[in-house]
C-alpha cells in the first residue's frame, strides 16, 4: 500500500470514529421503556476496532515519514515540518496584508490618522515566496505519498 492511501484509510477511520460520537450516545441513554437502536456493547467492540486499526495505521505512516529520505536529503517527516511552518507563515503574512489593507474611516481632521510603519509590497512579497516555497513543499510530499510504500 502507497502511503497515499494509508493517508486516505486514515482520514476514513478518523471520520468514522467520529460518527461514533452520536451513535454511542443514541445507544447510551434512551427513554425510560425504550430500547436502543443499537447496542451500545457492539458499538463499543466497533469503536474499540477503529482506533486500534488508527493507531496501527498512524504508527507505519509515522515510520515511514521518519525513514524516507528524499533527493534532498530529508525525510517525509522533515518536509511536513517545513510544509506546516510555511502554513502559519502565510496565514500570518496574509492576516497582516489584510489588516493593512484596512481603511480607517476618519470623519473629521481632528480625528487620529494611522499610517502603516511597513512596506506592503515588502509583507506581500514576502507573503507569496512563503506561499510558492509552501506549494512546492507540499507537491514534494504529495509525489513521495504516492511514490513510497508504506512501511509495517
Amino acid at each position: 500500500m502507497k502511503i497515499a492511501e494509508a493517508l486516505a484509510q486514515r482520514a476514513d477511520l478518523q471520520k468514522r470514529i467520529a460518527q461514533m460520537d452520536g451513535r454511542l450516545r443514541a445507544a447510551c441513554r434512551v427513554q425510560e421503556g425504550d430500547e436502543p437502536a443499537e447496542q451500545p456493547a457492539e458499538l463499543f467492540g466497533e469503536f474499540d476496532r477503529c482506533v486500534d486499526e488508527l493507531e496501527r495505521l498512524i504508527r507505519r505512516i509515522n515510520r515511514t515519514n521518519q525513514s524516507v529520505v528524499l533527493s534532498d536529503g530529508a525525510t517525509i517527516a522533515d518536509k511536513i515540518a517545513v510544509r506546516d511552518v510555511l502554513k502559519m507563515k502565510v496565514q500570518q503574512l496574509q492576516g497582516l496584508l489584510s489588516y493593512l489593507s484596512e481603511r480607517a474611516d476618519r470623519y473629521t481632521r481632528q480625528e487620529i490618522r494611522y499610517v502603516n510603519t511597513v512596506d506592503v509590497k515588502d509583507v506581500r512579497r514576502q507573503a507569496d515566496d512563503c506561499s510558492r516555497l509552501l506549494r512546492e513543499t507540499d507537491c514534494e510530499i504529495q509525489s513521495a505519498n504516492w511514490l513510497y510504500d508504506l512501511m509495517e
